[in-house]
């Protein structure tokens, strides 16, 4: 387990309580609002390693179709 992940970890994510007072006092907080996890934050690291990598690829086959074309 790396700094980030051990960061992650340590954090305290609030839960939500239906109809609470808290909930209408905090609907600006991003975190209170929308409840991410830990597991969420680890998802979205892989989901935007995968899309780096879709890319790359993407570019390699758009720099071979350029290549035909000056063929």
């Amino acid at each position: 387990m790396d700094e980030a992940d051990k960061f992650i970890a340590s954090l305290k994510f609030p839960t939500k309580k239906k109809n609470s007072k808290k909930d209408k006092l905090e609907k600006t907080d991003i975190l209170y609002k929308s409840s991410i996890t830990p597991e969420d934050i680890i998802l979205f690291k892989t989901e935007s390693e995968k899309l780096k990598a879709l890319m790359q690829e993407e570019s390699i086959i758009d720099m071979e179709s350029d290549e035909d074309l000056l063929i």
